[in-house]
């Protein structure tokens, strides 16, 4: 298990440099002593901490046995803080593997080296003198036999302790999977033929059936895809996502028609060096899922580029409509909790979400510049941020679409409960803020006008947006050590306006609200749109986090440290 410590002493990092070799416990601990001013018993305590938390562990390593490189590799990576035997895990499961071409071949190859206990592989299709640039595991003395019963033998020939159990058949409709019982019986299958077309109905029917996880292995001419990872009652089934696979157009005639073959001389290109990559990745997932370890492709589908090796995801969603998720959706214990709306994410104190930990500092920061005087909040959510600013002495005025966001504002404060363009006031305030709001209304020029009549001459609004260069992108983030990572972020189409579909994140980065539904705009939209309703801007600001928050928060300030979240609009009312 990696481990990172922070503000470690000196001998720590002399004491990794001295277990390059093999040390008893009392070497250690002299060494300690040695190294530091700690006493006899100190030195004990320390040795205790480091290999209760696996930070040292005992010499595993036995060039006769044949997983150790593998066990080290699993406690490397591994987040659990027990001791787990993964390998025996592995040996007490079975995997089934649908078509045993170029795909299946070689994650049958890497999953017997792996020690999986059971493999069961159907294909009923003899050997070809054009597999052998891709299919490893069989040799040009094979050509005319079965697959199945030559991989038998040869995957005997890397592991003798695993049960091989092979099918001399192909799929050929859903009762394939009912009359096979080592199949239906298995924790794991991946899938790698493509035909016929009807065969991830098929597999996705019988997978819901019986319980076992699925994923898929193939190409989709020059890329290579893994998954989507299909795990009944957790993940979005085929079903749900299937009339994505074709043009939006298509209606279920016409899906249904291509089950049929009409171009029955058509043969897909495959590569030899495409198909290793991607059996390595596929194998590598299955290997994770029954190790019980994070799943990159689970409800996701990879495709890799085989020119320049950039990988793409394609998110798959429960539909709620689907005849079958809809139903187990209902039933599981997994969506037996509610899910939290808006109003619950910003009422959870025990929480820090992004606008407290840097949009609420910078617009104190802006406002303290003004004496004190009225201000309008709009879109205020649960007041913090006004709440604040009446403890500087400022008289604040509230106003939001939900009444729950505001049930708790204090003292004498105006609720203006309702959308800020449906409502009229007599007052007029020398300073409104309104952050986070644009951007879920349709027309942004008559918002603005609006919000013009809320000030006096010579007031200023305060806008905050959500940075326009983050709109249409994505994270590409990981988890290990325990947590999310964030490595970089791509903008994908920043010059495409419209409504966006979003996610909300909380501070450990795990996804708590999805399908926002968001406008996303240029920034010379917003610029142009603010000059155009007679206002003038006087600042632009992008927050940033505070150093203190890298301590506290550490992920929060990884993802607003490296790209801008907001954009914020000091404008003078002329």
């Amino acid at each position: 298990m990696g481990v990172v410590i922070d503000d470690y002493p000196d001998y720590l990092l002399d004491l990794t440099y001295y277990l390059s070799d093999s040390r008893t416990k009392d070497e250690i601990i002299q060494f300690l002593i040695r190294k530091s001013d700690l006493k006899l018993s100190e030195a004990e305590l320390v040795f205790d901490d480091l290999y209760n938390n696996r930070i040292i562990s005992e010499f595993q390593y036995d060039r006769n046995e044949r997983y150790s490189r593998h066990k080290l590799y699993y406690d490397l990576v591994s987040t659990s803080s027990e001791l787990l035997d993964y390998q025996e895990r592995l040996a007490n499961k079975k995997v089934g593997l649908i078509g045993m071409g170029g795909m299946g071949s070689n994650i049958a190859m890497n999953l017997a080296a792996a020690g999986v206990g059971t493999l069961v592989f159907s294909d009923g299709d003899i050997i070809e003198k054009s597999n052998l640039t891709r299919q490893f595991l069989y040799t040009e003395n094979d050509i005319g036999r079965y697959k199945v019963d030559v991989a038998k033998e040869r995957l005997h020939q890397i592991n003798s302790e695993i049960q091989l159990i092979p099918i001399r058949e192909s799929v050929s409709g859903v009762d394939f999977f009912y009359r096979n019982d080592d199949l239906n019986s298995c924790d794991f299958i991946i899938i790698s033929a493509d035909t016929p077309a009807q065969i991830h109905d098929w597999i996705n029917t019988a997978a819901i059936d019986y319980g076992f996880a699925y994923s898929n292995a193939g190409y989709i001419e020059k890329y290579g895809i893994v998954g989507p990872m299909v795990i009944p009652g957790e993940t979005a089934c085929y079903e749900c996502y299937k009339f994505k696979e074709y043009s939006k157009k298509i209606d279920q005639k016409e899906y249904e028609e291509q089950g049929i073959e009409h171009n029955q001389i058509f043969q897909a290109p495959s590569y030899g060096p495409l198909n290793s990559l991607i059996a390595s990745i596929q194998s590598n997932e299955a290997i994770r899922y029954l190790l019980n370890f994070e799943n990159k492709t689970k409800g996701i589908r990879l495709l890799v580029d085989s020119e320049n090796y950039r990988i793409y995801e394609e998110n798959t969603e429960i539909n709620s409509e689907c005849s079958i998720c809809g139903e187990l959706q209902k039933k599981s214990e997994i969506y037996n909790t509610r899910e939290k709306s808006l109003t619950d994410i910003y009422s959870d104190d025990s929480d820090l979400n992004l606008n407290d930990a840097i949009l609420n500092p910078l617009m104190k920061h802006l406002i303290s510049s003004h004496d004190t005087g009225t201000v309008l909040e709009l879109g205020a959510a649960t007041g913090k941020l006004g709440k604040s600013l009446k403890q500087e002495g400022f008289k604040v005025d509230f106003n939001d679409i939900s009444s729950e966001m505001l049930e708790n504002s204090i003292g004498d404060s105006n609720l203006f409960i309702g959308d800020f363009r449906e409502i009229n006031l007599d007052k007029k305030y020398d300073i409104v803020i309104c952050n986070n709001v644009l951007d879920y209304v349709d027309n942004l020029e008559h918002s603005l006008s609006k919000i013009k009549t809320f000030l006096k001459d010579g007031g200023y609004l305060y806008l905050t947006i959500p940075h326009p260069l983050k709109g249409n992108g994505y994270w590409d983030k990981s988890k290990y050590n325990g947590r999310w990572n964030y490595e970089k972020y791509s903008i994908t189409s920043y010059f495409d306006e419209g409504v966006f579909r979003k996610e909300r994140e909380d501070s450990k980065g795990n996804v708590i609200l999805t399908g926002l539904e968001n406008h996303h705009r240029t920034l010379s939209t917003y610029f142009n749109s603010i000059l155009s309703s007679g206002l003038e801007i006087e600042g632009v600001y992008e927050a940033q986090p505070d150093e203190s928050l890298k301590n506290d928060e550490e992920i929060l300030y990884e993802k607003s440290s490296k790209i801008p979240y907001f954009l914020t609009f000091k404008i003078l009312n002329k």
